[in-house]
């Protein structure tokens, strides 16, 4: 057994990556009972099972924000309620839908058309209904949960394999969508692909009783149709998965700097059976899962408990704080089953909403886009070199991603089912935070356009089927090739009338439908659409549909990989140009005006942008303020000749003086007109005083702007200004400083020092650390 110790107040006391990349194991026989709200049911009536309203696990679809409605919804518990719902829907031609026990799918795969539509939950479709621990294959209803098919195969000495990391999917749910572990290994990842059986319940025609039941094998071809089926080919009842014995698993991290990544990501993916990546792109940091099964011999019974899926209580669930588990070294073993998925907060005893999980809606908890996409392995690396690109520009623009656990980084074999993934890939998956304000620009969401589209339209990427935002299903199913054909071909025969179709799903199979092609104010903001003019940005708040900073073009025909190697898109991919919201400042040449001694905090700043909660400002200059934020604005360019990428030095000015008008425009005046590019600037004018503090980080090319001469220049602006303080540093130019640390008992600050410096992240020449210990010194 693995002793684990109780770890307190879980991301205050911890550093920023600790408390994210650390995984949390319990010992089951140690951990008391908890309790938890589970999430609300998905679907809502009015008066029994009519008028009712459908939406997912998080409270919100990302493909918009629209309410489904709906007629009525059905609970069929055997298959013969599920053949009787299906034959009366199809004679009534009501468009259906299938939903789910928690209804985790992001887009609006559950929506059915129109107000009349009929839901039908598998909610009661929830019975394991073999176990042959001889042909080793189960089959189950479509509604058991993950995690109730895990115990119950473990209980057998059996185990499914690969698997998606969550316990509160149903297996129709997971299978129809590709949902997915991480491997290289077998037949994959996804447990589509180890469907060897499925009894499917179609619309059928009058003489049939308006319903078919079709039973496939491996011996169907139309199998490879229904393992990925976005829910329109009708409603799974039965499906047969193929297991193997129960096994251990053994599991360690290391944290290494992310300079290596884009080349050691793929040999890494082939080495470990259940690996993956944890990347942190604002720290320069991966932190590498070494995940192996190991025999049932070898001692130990972790489990694993991932802390953003445990229960928290509702009061700090906003922030997405948790208690979690520490533990005394790696590597940790345990049984399979306890250590392929976590979830808790799902499954623990009602408690009138003290604790729930972290996003529930109720408790207004977080909220959030997911996006995640597989980019095939050729790919992969440049792609990697491409967001580390757009990291050196603005470091600042991902750091929220780290917050939100950083990059998951998973590895896919390529797959038979026809939406299923079309070869082996890499993927990637992040979260990062999603205004409620549909038209409230986020802070540096230009940076997470740019690479979502990056990943779409340069690299070919194909979205998950339940995740992500609108935009990431533009020209998908061209990107299938003959599965998609195939596909498609299965759904007219399955469904001639498309009533287990809807304006959704019409869209990603590329039949028509809804779709993010509908421009309007303010689209891009929310992912509804790629901007391709000021009016789908919010250019009233200063944000622009501008040029990515390393992908240009949100599109190319093709692909230079190597010397030698080109990748050509499909062509659907189109040369014209797309771009990102971001914060552009446009400063009258007096400067924007500014009232002394009537600066108070506004709280309905805080609410439209997170860029307003550090300085204190009157309202009437809100407009201004958003295009030049006081805090961690948006990197931006001045008008002037482009910088030469071999002679880009970067540098900083510190800058103090009495407050006046017009100070910000000749800081950026005197930056610009040398052809320099702010990549950020924090301006402060204390409340009752007369003083102006900035700090601005730019970058220049040193050829043009000699150093002598921007120590002239900005000298010259001191003296304007009658400045008290102007200071101007370029690392790679000046002098470093030699220092000595002096650094406590404690090792994690001391770490992550010496690793920037390591680096060339700090101008310094680190002499030596002196610690307060009498154990160790070092030199």
């Amino acid at each position: 057994w693995e002793t684990l110790l109780l770890m307190n107040k879980m991301g205050t006391q911890l550093s920023s990556t600790l408390a994210i990349c650390t995984i949390l194991f319990t010992i089951t026989a140690f951990t008391p009972p908890a309790s938890s709200s589970p999430p609300e049911p998905p679907v809502k009536c009015t008066s029994h099972n009519t008028n009712c309203t459908v939406t997912n696990s998080y409270g919100n679809f990302t493909s918009d924000r629209s309410v489904c409605r709906a007629g009525s919804v059905a609970y069929p518990a055997t298959e013969a309620e599920l053949i009787s719902v299906v034959a009366n829907g199809t004679r009534a031609r009501r468009k259906m839908k299938v939903t789910t026990r928690f209804s985790h799918s992001m887009p609006k795969l559950v929506c059915p058309d129109g107000t009349d539509g009929l839901l039908i939950s598998t909610d009661k479709l929830d019975r394991i209904l073999e176990i042959d621990p001889v042909g080793l294959t189960v089959t189950v209803q479509s509604g058991v949960l993950t995690g109730q098919l895990y115990d119950a195969l473990a209980r057998a000495g059996l185990a499914l394999a690969h698997t998606p990391y969550l316990r509160a999917l149903t297996v129709g749910g997971m299978i129809s969508t590709h949902a997915h572990g991480s491997t290289f290994m077998a037949k994959g990842g996804a447990p589509s692909d180890y469907v060897v059986g499925v009894t499917i319940v179609s619309p059928g025609r009058k003489e049939e009783g308006y319903v078919k039941v079709r039973q496939l094998t491996e011996e169907d071809e139309e199998l490879d149709a229904a393992r990925v089926s976005l829910g329109v080919l009708g409603v799974i009842s039965k499906i047969t998965l193929k297991v193997e014995p129960l096994f251990k698993r053994s599991i360690s991290f290391r944290k290494r700097s992310d300079t290596d990544l884009a080349h050691r990501a793929i040999s890494f993916g082939r080495k470990h059976e259940f690996a993956d990546i944890s990347w942190y792109p604002y720290q320069h940091r991966a932190v590498y899962r070494n995940d192996d099964r190991v025999p049932l011999e070898v001692p130990g019974d972790g489990a694993y408990d991932f802390f953003p899926m445990r229960r928290a209580l509702s009061s700090s669930s906003i922030s997405s704080r948790a208690t979690g588990n520490n533990f005394t070294g790696y590597p940790i073993i345990g049984y399979h089953h306890k250590l392929q998925a976590s979830g808790s907060c799902f499954f623990s005893p009602e408690d009138n909403l003290k604790t729930s999980c972290s996003w529930d809606p109720r408790i207004d908890g977080a909220f959030f886009h997911q996006t995640t996409f597989t980019i095939s392995l050729p790919l992969v690396a440049g792609f990697i070199r491409d967001v580390q690109r757009l990291v050196a520009k603005n470091p600042k623009s991902v750091c929220a991603v780290d917050e939100y656990n950083g990059i998951l980084v998973r590895f896919h074999k390529g797959s038979t089912a026809y939406l299923g993934k079309t070869e082996d890939a890499v993927g990637f998956d992040f979260s990062y935070y999603r205004s409620r304000d549909p038209l409230a620009p986020r802070l540096h969401e230009d940076a997470m356009e740019e690479i979502e589209q990056m990943a779409l339209f340069r690299y070919n990427a194909t979205p998950h089927w339940a995740k992500n935002r609108r935009v990431a299903f533009e020209g998908v199913i061209s990107k299938y090739g003959d599965g998609g054909a195939r596909f498609l071909r299965v759904r007219e025969d399955y469904d001639p009338l498309g009533l287990f179709s809807s304006e959704w799903t019409d869209y990603v199979l590329g039949l028509g439908g809804d779709g993010p092609g509908q421009l309007g104010s303010g689209c891009a903001l929310d992912g509804l659409c790629v901007c391709r003019e000021d009016l789908h940005c919010a250019p009233e708040k200063g944000y622009f549909c501008r040029p990515g900073r390393v992908y240009k073009a949100a599109r190319f025909d093709t692909i230079h990989t190597g010397p030698n190697q080109t990748v050509t898109h499909p062509t659907w991919l189109s040369s014209s140009t797309r771009f990102v919201c971001g914060l552009v400042p446009s400063w009258p040449n007096s400067d924007w005006p500014r009232k002394k001694g009537n600066r108070r905090e506004n709280k309905d700043n805080e609410k439209m942008s997170p860029i307003l909660r550090r300085t204190k400002i009157p309202p009437t200059f809100i407009p201004q303020l958003l295009r030049f934020a006081s805090r961690s604005i948006k990197s931006f360019r001045f008008p002037g000749e482009p910088l030469d990428s071999s002679s880009i030095t970067y540098g900083v000015h510190v800058f103090q003086c009495p407050d006046a008008r017009g100070i910000v425009a000749k800081l950026s005046d005197c930056i610009a007109s040398r052809g320099g590019n702010i990549l950020g600037a924090d301006v402060f004018v204390p409340e009752n005083k007369e003083v102006f503090y900035s700090r601005s980080e730019f970058i220049f090319d040193h050829v043009k702007w000699p150093r002598a001469q921007m120590e002239e220049d900005f000298m010259e602006l001191s003296r304007s200004f009658n400045a008290t303080r102007s200071v101007v540093r370029v690392p790679d130019l000046d002098p470093k400083y030699k220092i000595a640390i002096l650094a406590s008992k404690q090792e994690h600050c001391l770490t992550d020092m010496l690793h920037g410096w390591q680096d060339g992240k700090l101008p310094v020449d680190i002499v030596c650390v002196i610690r307060l210990s009498f154990e160790t010194f070092i030199h």
